[in-house]
């Protein structure tokens, strides 16, 4: 072998990651050049350089998992869309006086969610960051290594109605009970039976308010509307227990507007 070869050879032999590889003499510069390039870190950001052994020595570039995304995968969907996955709490819009008591809210939240009673209600029209918002926070109770229910309610109603026939209804409950922080997405969007509102999303409320367990939840309905949507085309009966419902939602949560 010529001299730089020879030189070569040693630095990959002294590198920590590569001494104990086998490679042939056409492997070489292959490596060589893999440890160059990564300690000089010479490739686009947001990227990592791995070398691989099969089918032959090789170095490839390959996405860096964002430490955002990384707890994102730690929260619990349930397989219901809405949950913004790259949300960040220091990148919501602060435009206006309600945004910025809204984030100010979040954070005092998150900082001392140990001893937190009551979670968000977030409202206001389409597109202000209601969305966002609650992703950005259930990412940050995600790292503080609680366990986090993220649900958009028209999927939710899904879900539940598909767990009837699987036999799964009681175990998706128990989740939305004790789960250390629930997040209901656009809430009043989704079409809520009698079957739904006394057998599940009250029953919820109503365990969460007694242990004292936060609830986050954004909306584009008015009280108002609320109360109709969870009442239906029902009775007075039915009237009646929108009205619990309501009254569960104001004990686990404090109001806030979002505006663009």
């Amino acid at each position: 072998m010529k001299k730089y070869d020879t030189d070569i050879i040693n630095i990959i032999k002294q590198d920590k990651e590569t001494k104990n590889m086998e490679f042939s003499d056409r492997d070489v510069m292959e490596i060589y050049s893999y440890i160059i390039q990564r300690d000089s870190k010479n490739y686009p950001p947001g990227y990592r350089l791995i070398l691989r052994k099969t089918p032959y020595i090789h170095k490839v570039l390959v996405p860096e998992i964002s430490n955002i995304e990384f707890y994102s995968a730690k929260i619990n969907t349930l397989n219901t869309g809405s949950f913004i996955v790259t949300a960040s709490i220091d990148e919501f819009y602060l435009t206006n006086e309600y945004r910025n008591k809204a984030i100010l809210a979040a954070k005092d939240i998150i900082s001392n969610y140990k001893d937190a009673k009551t979670g968000l209600l977030l409202t206001g029209n389409l597109r202000t960051g209601k969305t966002y918002l609650l992703s950005a926070i259930a990412i940050e109770l995600a790292k503080l290594g609680y366990s986090v229910l993220f649900l958009f309610m028209s999927d939710l109603v899904r879900v539940m109605k598909d767990a009837i026939g699987l036999g799964n209804v009681e175990n998706y409950v128990n989740l939305l009970k004790n789960c250390d922080a629930l997040f209901l997405d656009d809430l009043g969007c989704e079409n809520m039976s009698e079957w739904f509102r006394d057998e599940i999303f009250y029953p919820v409320l109503h365990h969460r308010s007694n242990l004292g367990k936060p609830v986050f939840i954004s909306t584009n309905c008015t009280q108002e509307e609320l109360l109709k949507n969870f009442a239906g085309e029902g009775n007075k009966n039915s009237r009646g227990k929108a009205a619990r419902i309501q009254t569960r939602i104001n004990e686990l949560t404090k109001r806030y507007q979002i505006d663009s």
